[in-house]
C-alpha cells in the first residue's frame, strides 16, 4: 500500500489542504468546501513533502500570481473511473475559458463515454482536487453560476482572476452593444 504525505498552502481563498503519494497528487480541498477532505480514508498522512506535492505548493503560487509556466503535478484522483472520465474532460476546458454541463456531455461522448449532465453535476461537485481540476470553469448551460463546492464568491474569485468573463458581465456586454 502506498503511503500519503501532506501539505497545506496559504492561498488568497484559503487554506488548500493537499494529498499526494509519492508519485502524484491525490487531492486538494480549500478548507470549508462543501466536501473538504472527501474520500480520506487512508491511514494518517505522514506531514513530509514529497516532490508532488512540493510540485504542487509551486504551481498554486504561479497560478494565483498569475505566472505562466508552472508545471502542473500529475494527477490521480480520489475517486472512481467513471468521475475519472469526467474530471478529465473538465482539465480540457482551457485557462481563461469556461464550459458548460452540456459542452462537457457532448465532449465525452465525442469520445465514446456516455454521461449525464448529471452525472457531470455530481462529478464537478465532489472534484478531489478544487483548482487544479478546474471545475470552477464549468457553468451552467445558459452561463449562469452554479453551485462551487468551495462557494460562488469563490468560483467568481477564479474566474475573474483567469479573465473569464462572468455571466453578469456578458449580460452587461450585451446590454452595452445595444445601445
Amino acid at each position: 500500500m502506498s503511503e500519503f504525505y501532506s501539505a497545506t498552502f496559504k492561498s488568497p481563498l484559503g487554506e488548500i489542504y493537499l494529498v499526494s503519494d509519492e508519485e502524484a497528487l491525490r487531492g486538494a480541498w480549500i478548507e470549508g468546501q462543501a466536501n473538504y477532505k472527501e474520500g480520506l480514508i487512508f491511514p494518517p498522512h505522514k506531514r513530509r513533502i514529497v516532490p508532488p506535492l512540493e510540485q504542487a505548493r509551486e504551481w498554486l503560487r504561479c497560478y494565483f500570481a498569475k505566472i505562466d509556466g508552472a508545471e502542473r503535478p500529475k494527477l490521480r484522483p480520489l475517486c472512481t473511473p467513471a468521475r475519472r472520465n469526467i474530471l478529465e474532460q473538465v482539465c480540457r476546458i482551457p485557462y481563461g475559458s469556461t464550459a458548460s454541463y452540456g459542452d462537457i456531455c457532448k465532449q465525452l461522448h465525442a469520445r465514446g463515454i456516455m454521461a449525464s449532465p448529471r452525472s457531470v453535476g455530481n462529478a464537478v461537485a465532489h472534484n478531489p482536487m478544487i483548482i487544479f481540476i478546474p471545475c470552477h470553469r464549468v457553468l451552467g448551460t445558459n452561463g449562469s453560476l452554479t453551485g462551487y463546492a468551495g462557494g460562488l464568491e469563490r468560483k467568481r474569485f477564479l474566474l475573474s482572476l483567469e479573465g473569464s468573463f462572468l455571466p453578469f458581465d456578458v449580460a452587461n456586454a450585451r446590454s452595452r452593444s445595444k445601445k
